[in-house]
């Protein structure tokens, strides 16, 4: 970050992907979008991983629908499909 934008809150578009999408894939898209985080689409709804949470998942050789036990201990943010804020998700995607 540069001193400019200290305090500057940076807004990127966040991807999507499914979770049979390879984690490489997963990581790709994440550094292209300069977001921080990207969403899971899975059959229960959407989960949000970290930058951080791609980085333990390629070093312990898990993928996005099983993840290892290894970073298991990492909080998810479960969107289930069926609620108001999976319909929020799908409308800030569509931006």
């Amino acid at each position: 970050m540069r001193p400019d934008q200290v305090g500057q809150f940076m807004i990127a578009p966040v991807p999507c992907l499914d979770e049979r999408a390879p984690l490489r894939e997963a990581a790709a898209a994440l550094a292209d979008s300069g977001a921080s985080a990207l969403f899971v689409r899975t059959q229960r709804g959407y989960r949000l991983f970290s930058e951080y949470d791609l980085a333990a998942a390629l070093a312990s050789g898990a993928d996005l629908a099983r993840p290892a036990a290894a970073w298991a201990k990492t909080p998810w943010l479960v969107i289930p499909e069926d609620t108001l804020a999976a319909d929020a998700v799908r409308e800030m995607l569509r931006r």
